[in-house]
């Protein structure tokens, strides 16, 4: 987890006592609530990395070839939220420039 970055970890409670200092290693062996959740995270990595793999291996299709989904466009009008909008912002334009 925080090995290849960090040498010297401290571990704080709520409180803002320190549970644990040292390295990564003895931190863990004398804060149990901290070896949980690296426990915990390490089995959710262990799992992602396995999705990921059996992904990976070929469960995926290729459907033609295309890396871009084509736009959902609207034509032919404008809705009425986005006139409303436009108009408040016109006239609350307009109001700063009669002041």
């Amino acid at each position: 987890m925080a090995s290849p970055i960090a040498d010297f970890v401290v571990s704080m409670g709520k409180d803002g006592r320190i549970h644990g200092q040292g390295s990564v290693t003895d931190a863990i062996a004398e804060d149990t609530a901290l070896a949980a959740r690296v426990s915990k995270n390490e089995k959710t990595i262990e799992k992602a990395k396995d999705e990921i793999d059996s992904i990976a291996e070929g469960e995926t299709k290729q459907v033609d070839g295309k890396l871009v989904v084509e736009e959902e466009i609207e034509e032919g009008h404008v809705s009425w939220p986005a006139r409303a909008c436009f108009r408040l912002s016109a006239l609350s334009a307009f109001e700063h420039l009669l002041q």
